[in-house]
This record gives structure tokens, C-alpha cells and sequence, in this order.
């Protein structure tokens, strides 16, 4: 090499290094002075590569998402299968599967006891279910009837009460009548599962007084008495059906609401029991709409009776599909309204408190006033929905909306709605 070559080689290290030690300086911080020496070796250990999960391992990392749809499914079989698969592999998955998986394991124990089985005999037959946490003795005679309660006997000073329902729609898994029905895939079963638990909340409510405090209960408060029994009757089957029932607990009453014939019945005990179910599922809703994607909203506020007609649009509005997280939020809901005020709601005479200071009252005639409240408050929440496009979106004019058109008759002073007049309902009789 030459001699210019070999200073050039020079000049261009020299350059490289001051280069160097210019860019140090430009990424040390200000009060660090910079390095003179280059370090031999790295700060600290790199990390070893992961460990390849074991197929045990990943079987329960795909089973949690699979007992997720066993158990919105209803699938009880699934269900039993991937809680074994997540349960061998449950410390590869993260925190939030792992409590997933222990509350579907929960839940269905809760949803389809041991003594399930005994709801769909065809025999009188007495045994020990449970309600809220709690054991009941259940006294069950088949009928063709729906659903029914009733007293038969007094015993050691307490009522001997006999539940019924049809045995013929427990687990059923033939297809409702109906419209909505069809559109939510609402089974036979689904209803027999719903009117089972009803009817064992009238148990649990009844089971919980002597015989002289249940006879004052049925002679000075009769009506109070109803709407509390058909109230909390109602709220056990939200809380204690499957996923795939729950929904239906709170459809059911649909023609309670918003008869296809006469008018809302203000004494009526489902009637009003349905409608502060709705008033206080409608408020959790309202408070954030965007917590329930399948959960529908009218497109404007109604110009009559904003909370009754919201509530009817969102129980004919319903999304098919259901997610694990709305599901276990309506259950949750349930729960804590029995447990934290459920005492309070029938000491104070049927005076349930909702959101944002709002009341509702069992007896109509004590509501009129929450009720002007209410309505105030619904339109104003609507009209924040709307304005963040958390509604509906308003139809096109030439689109045809069920129970927009149709004939209208009258019989004996009861406006009956006809042919497509008819609201998209289930069919089936009250109970």
C-alpha cells in the first residue's frame, strides 16, 4: 500500500471514530458524560427462547374459547368436556380465562342441577332444589297448564305449596311459534326452562312465611302481594336460566306490555312486575348503551310513553347472537338487585330505586309521578344515544315495519290487531 493510501485509511478510521463519538453524545443523556470505553459484554442475559407449549397446553388455551360457545349454546356435554380439557392446561391461560372458566363452571352447575331431571317427570314427585343459594323443598305435580303455584295443605304451621308446569316443554327442542321466535331461535325448551324457574321463585317467596303471615300476606295486601311474588318470580328465572333462555325471561312478557288486544292492564300483576323489570334493565342499558352491542335502541325518541314503548322496541329488537360478556352482565344485574335490595323492595311495598336517583313503584297508582320522571329521563338518555349514534338507525319511508299496517278491528270494545298488524311476538299463554 502507499504511502496516500495508507493516510487515507488513517483519516477515514479518524473520521468513523469521531462520527462515533458524535452520535453517542446526540443519544446520552445531558448530564452523562460520555463512554470511553465500549462494553465487552451485553447488560444483561438475553432471555432464553419460550418454552413450545405442550399440546395439553394449547388444547386448553382452544378449549376456553370453545366451553365460551358450549356454554352460550347451551351445550352441556361441551360444556363438561372443555371444562376438563381448560382445567388441565388453566395456568397457561390468562387471568381474565381463567375466571371465565370458573364462573361457567359455576353458572352451570347452577343452571342444570343434579335434580333437573326431576322437573320433566311425569309423575308427582317431591325433592330438594335450589333457589338463590338456598335449598327447597319442591312439591311438583305435572299439568297441561304452563305454569302454576298453588297452596294444598297446612303442615307444622307452615303452607304446603305444589308447583306444576309441562313437563313436555323442559328441554324441548323443538321451535317456538312466533316471529320472534323464530328471529332469536327461541325452543320450546327455552320456555319450559323459563317457566320452571318462575315458578320455583313463587316457591322460594312463599316457602319463606308461616301460614298465618301468608294468610294476612292474601287477605290485607293481596294485590301488593301479587306484584311482589310475579316480580321476583321473574327475576329468579333471569338469574337462574341459561344463557340461551335468559334473554326470552324478559321477551315472554311482551304481550303483558304491549297487548295485541285491549289495553296495558295498570292492576295487572305481571303486568307490572314485567314492566319494573323492563324499567330497570332499560336504565342499566341507558347508562351505557355502548356496553350492549346487541342490545337495540329506537332511532328517535317515542312521542307517547318513552320508557314502555323503549322497552317494547328493545325486546322486539333483540340481536340473534349474544355475547358471553352481556349475558353474564344481565345475570350479574339480577343477582345484585335480589341480593342487595331485594329485602328493601318488599319491606317498602314494591318501591325499587334505579339509576340516577329514579324510582319505580309496583302499584301503579304510587308511580304516576316517578313514572312522569322516568319518561323525562329515558328521552333525555335517547337523545344522548342518538346524538353519539348508539341507536338505530330510522328506516327508509318505503320500508315496511311489523305492526305499522294492517286491519284493525273492534270486538266488544277491544281494538284487536290483525294480519300484519300483529307485533312480531312468541306465542304463549301467560303463566
Amino acid at each position: 500500500m502507499s504511502n496516500l493510501g495508507k493516510s487515507m485509511k488513517n483519516i477515514s478510521i479518524l473520521t468513523a471514530a469521531c462520527l462515533a463519538v458524535v452520535l453517542g453524545l446526540m443519544v446520552a443523556p445531558a448530564d452523562t458524560p460520555p463512554t470511553t470505553r465500549p462494553a465487552t459484554k451485553p447488560a444483561t442475559k438475553p432471555a432464553p427462547p419460550a418454552k413450545p407449549l405442550t399440546e395439553t397446553e394449547k388444547a386448553a388455551i382452544a378449549g376456553h374459547d370453545l366451553l365460551v360457545d358450549a356454554y352460550l349454546k347451551n351445550d352441556f356435554e361441551a360444556i363438561e368436556a372443555n371444562l376438563k380439557v381448560t382445567s388441565a392446561g388453566i395456568y397457561k391461560l390468562s387471568t381474565e380465562q381463567r375466571a371465565n372458566v370458573e364462573y361457567i363452571r359455576r353458572a352451570a352447575q347452577e343452571q342444570r342441577p343434579t335434580w333437573w331431571p326431576k322437573t320433566k317427570s311425569s309423575a308427582n314427585s317431591s325433592f330438594q332444589s335450589g333457589i338463590w343459594g338456598k335449598p327447597l323443598m319442591t312439591n311438583y305435580v305435572p299439568a297441561d297448564e304452563l305454569g302454576v303455584q298453588m297452596p294444598v295443605d297446612v303442615r307444622d304451621g307452615k303452607l304446603i305449596m305444589v308447583v306444576s308446569w309441562r313437563p313436555t316443554n323442559v328441554d324441548n327442542p323443538r321451535a317456538a311459534d312466533g316471529a320472534l321466535a323464530k328471529t332469536l331461535g327461541v325452543t320450546k325448551g327455552d320456555i319450559g326452562e323459563v317457566v320452571v324457574w318462575h315458578e320455583l321463585g313463587h316457591l322460594f317467596i312463599s316457602s319463606a312465611f308461616s301460614a298465618d303471615t301468608a294468610y294476612e300476606l292474601y287477605t290485607k295486601y293481596e294485590l301488593l302481594y301479587g306484584h311482589l311474588q310475579e316480580f321476583f318470580a321473574d327475576m329468579t328465572a333471569i338469574y337462574h336460566a341459561t344463557p340461551h333462555a335468559r334473554r326470552i325471561a324478559l321477551v315472554l312478557r311482551l304481550d303483558s306490555l304491549d297487548p295485541p288486544y285491549g289495553k296495558y292492564r295498570e292492576i295487572e300483576p305481571h303486568t307490572r312486575g314485567a314492566n319494573a323489570i323492563g324499567s330497570m334493565f332499560l336504565s342499566e342499558v341507558l347508562m351505557d348503551p355502548s356496553k350492549w352491542p346487541n342490545v337495540h335502541l329506537p332511532p328517535k325518541v317515542p312521542e307517547t310513553e318513552p320508557e314502555l314503548k323503549t322497552i317494547v322496541y328493545v325486546y322486539e329488537h333483540f340481536t340473534a347472537t349474544w355475547t358471553f360478556a352481556e349475558d353474564k352482565a344481565m345475570r350479574e344485574w339480577a343477582l345484585k338487585v335480589v341480593k342487595t335490595q331485594g329485602d328493601q323492595i318488599f319491606r317498602s311495598k314494591g318501591m325499587i330505586p334505579l339509576q340516577e336517583k329514579n324510582s319505580f313503584s309496583l302499584m301503579e297508582a304510587q308511580d304516576r309521578e316517578f313514572q312522569k320522571k322516568r319518561d323525562a329521563w329515558v328521552t333525555s338518555k335517547l337523545n344522548a344515544a342518538i346524538a353519539a349514534k348508539l341507536t338505530d338507525k330510522e328506516p327508509p319511508a318505503s320500508a315496511t315495519m311489523p305492526g305499522n299496517h294492517g286491519t284493525v278491528i273492534t270486538i266488544n270494545g277491544h281494538t284487536i290487531r290483525t294480519g300484519d298488524q300483529m307485533p312480531p311476538r312468541i306465542e304463549v299463554p301467560i303463566y
